[in-house]
């Protein structure tokens, strides 16, 4: 029953360590920002008009040469 959902992303990915006969250790940050608008707010009593959320992962990724 959503009406309107938006979401914006931003990451970073950074190479910590790099071999090229052991392959790589990477940092990877994510942060995301999650706008939801229902479309009937007024049926469920004291239900808000709208929701936001706000979402962040940390990732260590060794990668194989």
């Amino acid at each position: 029953q959503n009406r309107a959902l938006q979401e914006g992303t931003v990451d970073l990915v950074q190479t910590l360590w790099s071999n090229p006969n052991y392959g790589k250790l990477s940092l990877i940050l994510q942060y995301s920002y999650l706008n939801r608008n229902p479309w009937y707010y007024s049926i469920a009593g004291g239900a808000p008009k709208e929701a936001h959320s706000n979402m962040a992962w940390i990732d260590l990724r060794y990668t194989l040469p």
